[in-house]
């Protein structure tokens, strides 16, 4: 079974991650509040939501990550791709794939 809301509302605060109720009142944003990528990017996920199910949607952004690079000769996740904004969906991770993009992820924001 995919992860809560709760579960991944736990795992993004481990990482310091702190969420911002959309305008919508349904969605949340995870964003770190004092560090910036290179970039100046400061989100790390979007549009998370609970799901009817249980379970829960919502996107991370990989763009920094190597295997994203190139879209079409992503191995480790193409079909999670949602848009050129390089997204992926979290709706189906389990906590152990979550963490593991999470870890490197951030260390783009240090």
């Amino acid at each position: 079974m995919s992860l809560t809301f709760e579960q991944v509302d736990k795992i993004f605060k481990e990482y310091e991650l702190m969420p911002h109720m959309l305008e919508d009142g349904k969605r949340t944003e995870y964003s770190f509040q004092y560090k910036k990528s290179h970039t100046g990017k400061q989100n790390v996920a979007t549009n998370v939501s609970p799901l009817m199910n249980g379970g829960v949607r919502g996107y991370i952004y990989v763009g920094y990550l190597e295997e994203f690079k190139f879209k079409k000769d992503s191995p480790a996740g193409y079909k999670y791709i949602k848009s050129a904004r390089e997204h992926i969906k979290i709706n189906d991770m389990s906590a152990q794939e979550l963490r593991g993009y999470l870890d490197r992820i951030v260390k783009y924001y240090e």
